[in-house]
């Protein structure tokens, strides 16, 4: 006699083993959100810190451009030993002496033109021509702009045009490029700081602020830093701190920027006096 046994009944997950499998799975795709979502902060960070550089690049550009401008005089000019003239400005008020390029001011007090705490640099300079190399010629002779030489706003300065023009940082944290010619121009955005050191023409001299400077008219070097600034991308809190600007320290921080230092330096050309 065949004997058959019971059919076994198929059996699923019990409400435990359910809810631990359920358990281990939200914990990976916890993990798994955690780290695409660190990924994706990094890059942003990433992005923005470099968006941050290229853009103080560019700043750092337009300031050695600007800056190589400061005592120019055509060749027609030195040949006549024809320098810088003697002249009053009333604004700003400047007295500039024979020969006389720059002027600085340091860590200015709270103006409505520029920012509190920051510098203001004044410089100089003559337009050039298209036939200011010629060596025959008696006198300055006027001639059209050769788009060497250029005021705030990128217009190209002739040989006759005495263009003085200062740089400086807005309340509103603009650089900022304004000249006689009429033009004031935001050069970028998100400075934060400008600070200006000046080599005179002394024997072991170094470079020193504004305000340690006897004779503009020797001054022979101009050297610049400044603090630019940019969004997170993130909304990252970052955390206070002292970031140095040649001969000054500044305190910035505490909320949702990246910020980095640029520095630069530039050598005065046709001094005379």
């Amino acid at each position: 006699m065949i004997t058959m046994s019971p059919r076994k009944q198929a059996q699923g997950f019990g409400l435990v083993e359910l809810m631990v499998a359920i358990a281990i799975g939200l914990f990976i795709i916890a993990g798994l959100y955690s780290m695409l979502s660190s990924s994706q902060q990094t890059y942003a960070l990433s992005q923005a810190n470099g968006q941050l550089t290229e853009a103080g690049r560019r700043v750092n550009r337009l300031l050695q451009n600007t800056l190589a401008q400061a005592g120019f005089i055509n060749y027609q000019r030195l040949r006549l030993q024809n320098s810088l003239p003697v002249a009053t400005v009333a604004s700003p008020t400047v007295s500039w002496a024979l020969g006389q390029s720059v002027e600085g001011s340091n860590d200015l007090t709270s103006t409505g033109t520029a920012l509190a705490g920051t510098d203001v640099l004044l410089m100089r300079f003559y337009g050039s021509s298209i036939e200011d190399n010629d060596s025959n010629a008696p006198s300055i002779t006027a001639d059209d702009p050769d788009g060497f030489l250029f005021d705030c706003s990128g217009n190209a300065m002739n040989n006759q045009k005495l263009v003085t023009l200062s740089l400086y940082v807005s309340p509103t944290k603009q650089l900022i490029c304004a000249d006689d010619q009429g033009n004031t121009q935001v050069l970028a955005s998100g400075i934060e700081s400008l600070q200006f050191r000046f080599l005179p023409d002394t024997s072991g001299a170094s470079f020193v602020t504004a305000d340690n400077i006897t004779n503009w008219s020797g001054v022979m070097a101009v050297e610049y830093a400044f603090l630019a600034s940019a969004a997170s991308g993130q909304g990252i809190q970052s955390a206070s701190q002292s970031y140095q600007l040649l001969d000054k320290s500044v305190t910035a921080g505490g909320d949702r920027l990246l910020r980095q230092v640029f520095s630069g330096n530039i050598t005065l050309h046709n001094q005379g006096g």
